[in-house]
């Protein structure tokens, strides 16, 4: 009986806005005859079928440059079965990061300058699988399309699906589709005043209208209120303000992007200030949800921390989404709490407590303060993503949490970084999973 191997080989480089080829090379061969008697198939189409069992098991990064044309991904049956299958836990979670050089001024710079110099940001992304053995080295992709651009000079915030936000010397606002590598970008934001301070950037995306928003936030000195404008991510939209006259009390947070977009909503922390000396109250964050839907603001209740704990609070927390919720991942004295929030009640719920992996130092080892060195973020699957930076090399900590089962903290080691001569800040943006192919604005232009 004859034994056929099937071997599909893929080729899609000559991919064209209008065309879509897919080579399936089918190889059959026959153990007991000789090499030159081997027959290879002639090409051939495949039955819709059989397509659609390939398509639905490439990469997400294959998927977006096949996307141009295929009416599969408009199928609504193609889009859950992609989606149920790529983001199983048994094919792994791909997470995005990015590393920034410091460099240590020497005794020629001017000290009355800034402290460090920042190199641009470099990306990578790591693709993981919870049920590797412990301490397997995985090795670091460069996206360098995200890199390619000049005029890309700083990430300021990132949405679900792996698009990214870019400022500019121009004070434009550039979006980034981390898989397909394009660009949009929008026209200048208002100049409100030349006394108002840097604006806080914050993306998010909208489940209903199922497109991606960009809330900006900016503080007048001269008037001691705060304004915001919102654009959706699309060619020829243009920024409009919200008229909301509780705005002076959401006042944007800038010294860390800290935010997260959960079930459309934006949760971000905010800062009250003293409008008479345009200081900084100490103890003075709150939480703020801003609803891409009916683009208005809300105040959130705080965890139960004391109000003098507030700023020591927000400095070494981090905003995720976790089980569809928002969550908050603390780091206080050595241990790593998670907050859960439960929107019937309003309360938060500490869902666990435990101890930092070995080895890591729960302050800084370049700062004087108590800010926590690593970054944290959460897989769809629920496990806690620890990333920290080092030179040279960085380590990567999943916190494992089965049913019934103290949670474990696991450990990879990272390879393929760049080489770093000082030491690196490590500035994690998001754990990107498998994109929704029908989520991305680029393909609803």
């Amino acid at each position: 009986m004859r034994v056929i191997r099937k071997t599909c080989v893929w080729i899609y480089k000559c991919i064209h806005m209008t065309y879509e080829i897919i080579v399936i090379v089918l190889e059959k061969t026959r153990p007991s005859a000789p090499a030159k008697s081997r027959e290879i198939g002639e090409l051939s189409l495949l039955h819709q079928d059989n397509l659609f069992e390939i398509l639905v098991r490439l990469d997400h990064q294959s998927l977006g440059k096949l996307n141009c044309v295929s009416r599969f991904f408009r199928d609504p049956s193609f889009q859950e079965s992609y989606v149920n299958w790529a983001t199983s836990p048994i094919h792994g979670t791909t997470i995005l990061f990015s590393i920034r050089a410091l460099f240590v001024p020497t005794a020629k710079d001017d000290r009355r300058s800034s402290y460090y110099r920042f190199q641009q940001e470099e990306f990578y992304t790591i693709n993981y699988n919870s049920r590797e053995e412990e301490g397997k080295l995985i090795q670091a992709k460069r996206v360098r399309h995200l890199e390619a651009e000049e005029r890309l000079l700083r990430c300021v915030s990132v949405a679900k699906g792996g698009v990214l936000c870019f400022l500019n010397g121009k004070r434009e606002y550039i979006t980034c589709d981390r898989i397909t590598g394009q660009h949009i970008i929008f026209p200048p934001s208002p100049w409100w005043s030349k006394r108002s301070a840097a604006p806080r950037i914050l993306l998010g995306f909208d489940a209903s209208s199922r497109t991606y928003k960009i809330l900006k936030s900016e503080a007048c000195r001269e008037t001691y209120t705060v304004k915001h404008w919102v654009i959706t991510v699309r060619i020829g939209e243009y920024w409009r303000e919200i008229d909301d006259s509780s705005s002076p009390l959401f006042h944007p947070y800038h010294r860390f992007s800290l935010s997260v977009c959960v079930d459309s909503v934006i949760y971000s922390y905010n800062q009250t200030c003293d409008i008479e000396r345009w200081e900084r109250v100490d103890g003075g964050f709150y939480l703020v949800a801003f609803d891409l839907r009916s683009e208005s603001f809300h105040g959130m209740p705080f965890p139960p921390v004391e109000r003098k704990h507030y700023d020591d609070f927000v400095r070494s927390s981090t905003l995720v989404e976790l089980d569809g919720r928002l969550a908050i991942i603390h780091v206080c004295n050595g241990m790593v709490v998670t907050w859960s929030f439960e929107p019937s009640s309003s309360l938060w719920n500490k869902k666990h407590a435990i101890a930092l992996p070995p080895g890591v130092e729960a302050r800084s080892p370049r700062h004087d303060d108590d800010k926590f060195s690593g970054s944290f973020s959460v897989t769809p699957a629920g496990e806690v993503v620890l990333l920290m930076p080092r030179r040279m090399t960085s380590s990567l900590w999943i916190l494992l949490e089965k049913v019934g089962v103290k949670p474990i903290w696991k450990k990879f080691r990272i390879s393929g970084l760049g080489d770093f001569p000082n030491p690196v800040h490590g500035s994690f943006k998001a754990v990107v999973v498998v994109q929704n192919i029908t989520e991305s604005f680029f393909h609803r232009q």
